[in-house]
């Protein structure tokens, strides 16, 4: 089971799997298409890049103590969290989280300052949450922002057990 599954590799996404696994964090990143370059604001993200699966996402699910994300080709991965960093794209999966994420009149992800949605466990990053400036900038430090907040609560769990 992974720690994180980050379904997108754009700015968010990719500062999301940087920022993980900074911290060594078991990750899965999947996305159709990875958005930047190798290098963003001085971030190196070259040895990610590889580790990107392309795939198009065609459902995620809570189960009781993980998310269950499946993929066209019919896969199915196990995380213990997922970061939503798909982009506001209307098709790029967008509507496979309406099940389990509320949503703003424009079709954004409501999140918290700590960008986790509605249901623990869940974050969302990058232009497909709500939050008030977007651009490449501010699309990185929600996807740090995410994974330094699951971190904290993976480590509490993990402490408890």
């Amino acid at each position: 089971m992974y720690d994180v599954i980050i379904i997108g590799a754009g700015p968010a996404g990719l500062s999301a799997a940087w920022h993980a696994k900074q911290k060594m964090l078991l990750t899965l990143i999947l996305a159709k298409d990875v958005f930047l370059g190798h290098t963003v604001y001085g971030m190196d993200f070259s040895e990610i890049i590889p580790e990107v699966e392309k795939c198009d996402v065609i459902a995620l699910e809570k189960n009781i103590v993980s998310f269950s994300v499946e993929v066209k080709a019919g896969q199915q991965y196990f995380g213990r969290s997922v970061i939503i960093a798909t982009g506001c794209t209307e098709t790029e999966g967008n509507t496979v989280f309406d099940r389990l994420t509320l949503k703003d009149a424009y079709n954004k992800i409501m999140v918290d300052a700590n960008m986790q949605s509605n249901i623990p466990g869940l974050y969302a990053a990058g232009d497909v949450s709500v939050t008030l400036a977007k651009g490449i900038a501010s699309a990185i430090l929600e996807g740090g922002k995410a994974v330094l907040t699951l971190d904290k609560i993976l480590k509490k769990t993990d402490n408890k057990a």
